[in-house]
């Protein structure tokens, strides 16, 4: 390990050593297409007992889903002009045809900018019930509204369009493609997997202010084990069993370094599929910044305006600066063995910053 990474290094153990996390993460940082910095920290899972974290652990990217999966099948079917960003979603669910919903386009539900309530338990619901409520829930128009509906909405059309599951297109179009040996949805319980939360006590909490609502009855058959190889997100797991286009995709380190450098060459989707993908479409409308799945200028001040990436609720974070052919890997399961909210967002700035500061 070079001298100059031994303040990131400190960091890692630091947060790890405070139980910031609060079990363990991975780390891998390149720097002009080579390895800079890399290692594992802490432990994969610590209830029921502690297993070490070791550098290829496959983690629950959680939102991480939306740019690597939903959006990067979205753009490999609108260059073979199966989609068209600004067609509406109706032309391609007519079950939203005369809803709300159904005029927004493929490129606002890519932006979050199609007026979605950000969350909503669909798995009370019932299947019918589940599509009219994403066709006519509605806020507000050309606002910027962090959607996880819009992304569910984006991996039914990629359905439908393409006769095949999210996850089965992503694996023969774009993961295959790659190259990628660990990234898959539905992995099933492998030692080789972080565990996240235990049960889904904080999702559980959320939905109860939900389900006095006479439309919203379905009974939860609740978890109550700790979670490993099953995806955390509820709806991703009760209402699309393991498969949406919010949630649902596995990975670890070594495959998204692997694919991140591949994509900005332009050998996941063309060189100008890239750009469109990574430029601005918001303007600043709001405290973020969206390009088509990704977050843009994520870390201003600490890295270029140019900079993409995002981040998962279990407290996954991938963040890309050409101008400094810079990638950075960042995965933690800092929702084991229960949830802390709040306690991601500084951690990763202070990890940005020691990036910066090692290169």
């Amino acid at each position: 390990m070079a001298k100059d990474t031994s303040d990131l290094d400190a960091v890692m153990k630091e947060n790890v050593n405070c139980r910031c996390f609060p079990s363990g993460a991975v780390i891998w940082i390149g720097l002009k297409g080579k390895t800079f910095f890399q290692g594992s920290y802490g432990f994969l899972q610590v209830v029921p007992r502690r297993e070490k974290m070791h550098f290829h652990t496959i983690f629950d990217l959680a939102s991480l889903t939306k740019p690597l999966a939903t959006a990067m099948a979205v753009m490999v079917l609108h260059q073979e002009k199966v989609l068209k960003l600004g067609d509406p979603v109706s032309r391609y669910l007519p079950e939203f045809r005369g809803q709300p919903n159904g005029a927004a386009s493929l490129e606002e539900l890519l932006t979050h900018t199609a007026g979605l309530p950000s969350w909503y338990p669909l798995y009370l619901l019932g299947g019918n019930c589940r599509t009219g409520y994403l066709s006519r829930a509605h806020i507000r128009d050309k606002a910027v509204n962090y959607s996880c509906l819009g992304y569910v909405i984006l991996g039914e059309i990629i359905a439908e369009v393409t006769d095949m599951r999210l996850d089965r297109f992503c694996h023969s179009r774009i993961f295959k493609k790659a190259r990628l040996n660990n990234t898959l949805f539905c992995p099933g319980a492998k030692p080789s997997i972080a565990a996240t939360e235990f049960g889904n006590e904080h999702e559980k909490q959320k939905v109860r202010r939900y389900q006095n609502n006479k439309n919203s009855a379905r009974r939860v058959q609740w978890r109550n084990y700790v979670l490993r190889g099953e995806v955390h997100d509820g709806n991703c797991y009760y209402a699309y069993r393991g498969v949406s286009g919010n949630a649902g995709l596995f990975s670890n380190a070594t495959d998204l370094a692997k694919f991140l450098n591949a994509y900005i060459n332009g050998d996941v989707v063309s060189m100008q599929s890239v750009a469109n993908m990574t430029r601005n479409h918001t303007g600043r409308m709001g405290s973020e910044r969206f390009g088509l799945g990704w977050k843009v200028d994520m870390y201003p001040g600490a890295l270029s305006t140019r900079s993409f990436g995002h981040t998962g609720f279990t407290g996954t974070m991938i963040c890309v600066d050409p101008a400094r052919e810079l990638v950075v890997v960042f995965l933690a399961n800092s929702v084991h063995p229960r949830v802390r909210l709040g306690i991601m967002p500084l951690i990763r700035k202070k990890i940005i910053e020691s990036v910066v500061k090692a290169i």
